[in-house]
Order: C-alpha cells, then structure tokens, then sequence
C-alpha cells in the first residue's frame, strides 16, 4: 500500500514538473586547374601553334579568376543563403510558464498511465489552480484528489510565479476516517528542482513538430524535451497536450482529457 502510494505522488508531482542538435557543416574548398602541356617538337611550324596554344590553356584559369569575382560581386549584391534549419530548430525554445500558463487555467484532467514492473495502471487526474503566496511569495498552487483503494489522496504543490521552482508540497490521505497530513520535500533535480541554482525560466528545447491526438482531441503540436521529460504544446493551449517521462522504476505518459 506505501509502495502503491509513493508511486500516484510521484505520478501528481510528474504532472507539475515534467526537462544538442548537431548542426551539420558543409566544408567548402577551392579546387585549382592544372593543365599539362606536352610539347612534341615535329616540325619547326608546330613551334608556332604550340605557343599558341599554350597561350590558349591559359585563358581557362582567367576565365574562372573573373568567374569567382563575378559569383563574389553577385553575393554582395545581395544573395541570400539558404536557411540552415537544423541551426533554426535547435535555437527555438519554450518557456516552462508559456506551458504551464497557470493563469489561464481553474481545472484540468489528464489520464495518465504508468508502467512499472510490467503492468499497467491508468489514472485519471483532476487538477485544481489557485493563486496562493507562500512565505510572501507569489505561487501558484495545484490540487490534485486521487481515489485508491477507499482512500483519498490529496497533493498539493505550490511552484513560484517568478521561475516555476517548487516552494512547498503537502500531501493529505484520507482514510478509514482518518487523516494523514505529510509535507513532503521538494524535487531536487528537474526543472522545478528547490536546489536548482539557475533563478530564470526552465526553457525547453525544441524537437520538432508532428499531430498528437489524445482523449481531449486532434491537436497540431510542437514538441518539445527539457532534461529526460518530452512535452507536446499547441498554440492557444493552456498546458501541455501530452507528457512523457521514462526513469528505471516507471515510465508514464500524461494525455490531456479537460480543462477551464
């Protein structure tokens, strides 16, 4: 039952918190002209056309000296390079608050199902959002109330309003009419981590973009990864579509059902 428990925490806490494209360079090189000049002296006339023609072989290396000058006029006059899109997508990130738009957001529902030792358990999660300060500072506060087993489980996770780092989490679990209050510690790795000495943002990376459907609808999403957590956002959507998450005990995969 402990172990059952401390796995739909993690599962709570997962829902909050979850975080090098190798550009490729192309090697540009110069290659010269070499022309061998083989001279057969035949006749004392060939003499003549000889030294034409060596005249001649070197009319090529002219015209290809004027033929770089011209392409390098024509870039000044302004050729633009083709966009480097693997440059362009490693560059594009994501702000952990555009995400996570709290603001935005009272209710939200994810089903989320969790591997662990072979089996499967799928859950629905119902969230609450509130704004709630903690020791004076701005926080966000969700709520989340999980059935299990005649017991009720009630997380509740405060991140603050200025970097999303995680400023307190209690947990409260009803049961036989009785309940059981825990403050439990926050992270100390992930985005959220309270040990994090980083005091800006978590940004996420960009990966690429593809169609997710998920039982809240069809959504064209923009994918995104921060640390070993891959995240799915769509434009004009509150919170992230879908969430995934792969560790060596359990792997889970939050699917966004409501929100208001």
């Amino acid at each position: 039952m402990r172990d059952y428990l401390k796995i739909l925490l993690v599962l709570a806490v997962l829902t909050i918190f979850v975080a090098a494209c190798n550009t490729p360079s192309a090697d540009t090189g110069n290659n010269g002209q070499q022309a061998d000049d083989n001279a057969a002296g035949e006749q004392a006339e060939d003499n003549s056309d000889a030294s034409d023609a060596s005249v001649d072989s070197n009319m090529p290396a002219l015209d290809s000296e004027n033929a770089e000058e011209t392409v390098v006029e024509d870039d000044n006059d302004g050729d633009v390079p083709m966009p480097n899109v693997a440059a362009e997508a490693s560059a594009k990130s994501l702000g952990m608050d555009k995400l996570y738009n709290y603001g935005m957001l009272k209710n939200y529902e994810y089903r989320v199902t969790s591997t662990a030792g072979g089996v499967d358990t799928v859950t629905n999660m119902k969230y609450g959002v509130t704004s709630d300060p903690v020791n004076g500072v701005a926080a966000w506060k969700t709520s989340v109330n999980i059935e299990s087993q005649g017991a009720t489980i009630t997380s509740n996770t405060w991140l603050s309003k200025a970097n999303y780092k995680c400023l307190k989490i209690t947990t409260t679990i009803n049961a036989m009419g009785q309940n059981i209050d825990q403050e439990a510690e926050c992270p100390q790795e992930g985005p959220n981590a309270v040990s994090s000495p980083d005091a800006s943002m978590p940004q996420l990376q960009f990966v690429g973009s593809e169609s997710v459907t998920v039982p809240a609808g069809t959504f064209s999403a923009e994918k995104y990864q921060l640390e070993s957590v891959m995240y799915w956002y769509s434009s004009g959507v509150p919170l992230p579509i879908k969430v995934t998450y792969t560790s060596a005990q359990v792997s889970t995969a939050m699917e966004l059902v409501s929100y208001s």
